[in-house]
C-alpha cells in the first residue's frame, strides 16, 4: 500500500543577487569543508567583495528567509533543503542540463558539457566488460549500471526499466497458455524481447487471437505501447460498428499488458551500505527511516516512471522529495534510452550535502553509457 504524499514544500521568497551571491558561497563552502560558515570565511570566499558585518547582516536575512539554519548560537550556518536548492539551480542553468539545451549524441540526447570543469576520473568505470554477450537480458546491465554508479558515487543508486510501454514495438503476439492465461511477447524497435504473463477474467480462444495479431500486427512500426492504446480509443470513438468487437479485445489486451508492465518491471536500489558511511548518517537513528524508504517498491517506481518523461536531469533535495524518510537527501536521476524512447531512469541517493558539480556528470554518464548499450544491440530481456 502506498504512503499518502507529503505535502509540497514551501514557497521561498525569491533573493537578490547580492543574497544569491552570499549564499552560493556558503554552500560552496559547505559542501567542500562540511563546517558552519561564518561570515569572514564567507568574505574571503567571495574574494573580500562585501566586508564581513554586511555578509553577516545578509547571512542573518537568509536564516529568517528559510534558505540558511544555524545549528548552533555560536556557530556559523549551513544550508537548508532550499540553500541548496537555489546553489543548484544555478549550477543546472549554468551547465544547460535540461531537455532542450543538451544536443544529441547519436541516438543518446545526453551529452556531458565539454565545459564541466570537473571532469570525471576514472570514468572507465562506468563501461561495459568489453565482448560482454549481446544476450545479456536488459535488466542484467540495467542492474550492473546501478551497481557500478553506487561504487564510483559511494551512493546508493536507484535503477527502473527498462519500461516497456515507452519502447518503440515492432512485433506484439499473444499465445494462449492455459485458459484465461496468455503470454504477451513484445520485441522494440532496439531488439528488446519482453515476455509477458497475462490474467484474464475473460477467455481468448486460438482463432480470436489470430485475428487480433493480425490486427496488432498492422499497426505497429512507430508507435509506442502507451500510443497503441490511445490509438486503439480514438478508432474506437469513430465508432466503427463492424471492428468494435476486435477493438476493444485489442484494447484489453493492451491495457492489461500495460499493468503488467508495472508490476513486473525492475526496480534495483544498490550500494544501501555506502550511506552508513556518511557523516550525516552516521547513527541507526538517522539511517532507518532512509532505509526504510527504499522499501517501497511501488513509490520508487512511481517517481523514477514519472523521471523517465522529464528533464535529463531532474534533483530532488530534501522536502522536495515526497517519499517520507527522504527529508535528509538528495535524489539526482536521469533518463536513459534516447529522445525517442525513455526506456527508463538511473539515478543515486545521498545526503543534501554532496558535490553537485561532480556527482551530476557522473549520473548523466553512467545514463548515457547505459543508453548506448541498450539502444545499439539486441538483448534479451525476460
Amino acid at each position: 500500500m502506498k504512503e499518502p504524499a507529503k505535502n509540497p514544500p514551501p514557497t521561498l521568497e525569491p533573493l537578490s543577487e547580492r543574497e544569491q551571491n552570499v549564499l552560493h558561497a556558503v554552500v560552496h563552502l559547505h559542501i567542500h569543508t562540511g563546517n558552519p560558515i561564518g561570515s569572514e570565511a564567507a568574505a574571503q570566499q567571495m574574494g573580500q567583495r562585501y566586508s564581513s558585518a554586511t555578509i553577516r547582516n545578509i547571512m542573518s536575512r537568509l536564516s529568517e528567509l528559510g534558505y540558511l539554519t544555524q545549528p548552533h548560537t555560536s556557530a556559523g550556518r549551513i544550508p537548508t533543503w532550499a540553500g541548496y536548492r537555489s546553489y543548484v539551480k544555478l549550477l543546472l542553468a549554468d551547465h544547460r542540463w535540461t531537455s532542450h539545451d543538451v544536443a544529441d549524441t547519436g541516438n543518446v540526447p545526453y551529452a556531458i558539457p565539454s565545459t564541466d570543469p570537473s571532469p570525471l576520473r576514472h570514468e572507465q568505470s562506468l563501461d561495459f566488460i568489453p565482448g560482454m554477450p549481446t544476450e545479456h537480458e536488459a535488466s542484467t546491465l540495467v542492474r550492473s549500471m546501478s551497481g557500478r554508479l553506487a561504487m564510483l558515487t559511494r551512493f546508493a543508486s536507484i535503477a527502473v526499466g527498462p519500461f516497456l510501454r515507452h519502447s518503440i514495438l515492432e512485433h506484439m503476439e499473444f499465445i494462449r497458455l492455459r485458459p484465461r492465461t496468455l503470454l504477451a511477447i513484445l520485441v522494440t524497435k532496439a531488439g528488446v524481447v519482453h515476455n509477458r504473463t497475462i490474467h484474464f477474467d475473460v477467455d481468448f480462444q486460438a482463432i480470436d487471437l489470430e485475428h487480433l495479431n493480425s490486427y496488432l500486427k498492422s499497426q505497429l512500426g512507430e508507435w509506442t505501447l502507451d500510443e497503441l492504446v490511445l490509438r486503439i480509443r480514438s478508432e474506437l470513438n469513430q465508432g466503427r460498428a463492424q471492428a468494435n468487437s476486435l477493438l476493444q479485445s485489442a484494447l484489453l489486451l493492451a491495457e492489461q499488458t500495460l499493468r503488467a508492465d508495472t508490476d513486473q518491471t525492475d526496480v534495483f536500489i544498490e550500494g544501501k551500505e555506502h550511506l552508513l558511511q556518511q557523516e550525516r548518517f552516521d547513527n541507526i537513528d538517522k539511517i532507518r527511516p532512509i532505509l526504510a524508504a527504499m522499501e517501497h517498491r511501488e513509490l520508487w517506481l512511481e517517481l523514477l516512471e514519472r523521471c523517465a518523461g522529464g528533464d535529463v536531469v531532474e534533483i530532488r533535495i530534501g522536502a522536495e522529495n515526497w517519499i517520507c524518510g527522504l527529508d535528509e537527501c538528495t535524489v539526482i536521476t536521469v533518463p536513459y534510452g534516447t529522445s525517442r524512447q525513455r526506456l527508463g531512469t538511473l539515478g543515486i541517493i545521498g545526503p543534501m550535502r554532496m558535490d553537485y558539480r561532480t556527482m551530476i556528470p557522473v549520473v548523466v554518464a553512467a545514463a548515457q553509457r547505459l543508453s548506448r548499450r541498450l539502444t545499439a544491440h539486441e538483448i534479451a530481456c525476460s
